[in-house]
């Protein structure tokens, strides 16, 4: 990786500095330690804070204090230090919630390629280290970036099951993904960020008209594969419980009807989200501004 890639927030030796107090470290101070750095991090990501306080004021119906940016920072260490001991091969356990499980276990127990989607909520990072489970050959479409040693111990731990399609050069996607289905790979991505993204549609969410990224539909009736959103949620035990929407399985019908049915599975997916955060808004993990049609 180049300096010409982008970067994650903070300093280049960020996540090896997490990893080197997280192995040598007794656990109470280490935590103390993640918590200090969260806190630092508040004043010196001004990006970040601010998207932070706008969002968590938009859940909560009254300006985000200070304490509840700190408070959003820290939970999303404590969830980047869960993702490194993961990757690095630690034990993990994710179950299906049986109460919104969808039609998950029919569809990932088969043997055909699949489109997986999620959002930066919870615990959703690790979906991709659970369905190697199910004995699947996953490609998760990622932006290189020039600081961000997760995938590569992800890549070392999950070595042919689980590597990626860089979103850096939108062009090339398709041809990538082409190839990906083509070898029998299933496909996963983000589906609540705009950025590398051609096709946007508008939804509501939390109040507000918001756009996101439709992208994965569009592959959907172009390979003819089901669509599977599904997050990763704190189980509250150290574990992760997974939530899931029947998939999206693209009809015969004409295009614009296929994704006018596509857009109202995404919008209940948001809606499931929405359910989520409104729970514990320090779980949605996207600090970037939410993109209004306006802009």
């Amino acid at each position: 990786m180049t300096d010409s890639h982008p970067r994650n927030p903070g300093p280049s030796w960020g996540f090896a500095l997490i990893r080197f107090f997280n192995r040598w470290t007794p656990e109470p101070i280490f935590g103390f330690l993640l918590h200090l750095g969260a806190t630092v991090a508040v004043p010196l990501l001004p990006a970040r804070a601010r998207a932070s306080r706008n969002f968590l004021s938009t859940v909560m119906d009254r300006p985000a204090a200070w304490a509840d940016v700190r408070r959003h920072f820290i939970a999303f260490a404590d969830f980047l230090v869960l993702r490194f001991r993961t990757a690095g091969g630690r034990p993990h356990q994710c179950v299906l919630d049986p109460e919104k499980a969808g039609d998950f276990m029919e569809r990932v127990s088969g043997a055909d390629p699949l489109l997986f989607g999620t959002f930066h909520l919870g615990h959703s990072d690790l979906l991709g280290f659970w369905l190697t489970d199910f004995d699947r050959s996953i490609r998760m479409v990622r932006v290189r970036t020039g600081n961000s040693d997760d995938l590569k111990w992800l890549h070392q731990r999950y070595s042919g099951k689980v590597d990626f399609i860089w979103a850096n050069d939108p062009a090339d996607i398709p041809f990538s993904i082409r190839d990906a289905i083509e070898n029998g790979h299933s496909v996963a991505m983000k589906c609540d960020r705009t950025e590398f993204s051609s096709r946007t549609a508008i939804f509501d969410f939390l109040g507000l008209k918001c756009v996101f990224p439709v992208t994965i539909y569009h592959l959907s009736l172009l390979f003819r594969l089901p669509v599977i959103l599904a997050f990763g949620l704190d189980d509250g035990f150290g574990g992760t419980r997974i939530v899931s929407l029947p998939a999206f399985v693209p009809g015969a019908s004409e295009r614009s009807e296929e994704l006018e049915r596509a857009h109202l599975h995404f919008q209940r997916a948001l809606r499931l989200a929405e359910d989520i955060i409104r729970g514990d808004p320090c779980q949605w993990f996207n600090f970037e501004p939410l993109k209004h049609p306006t802009e």
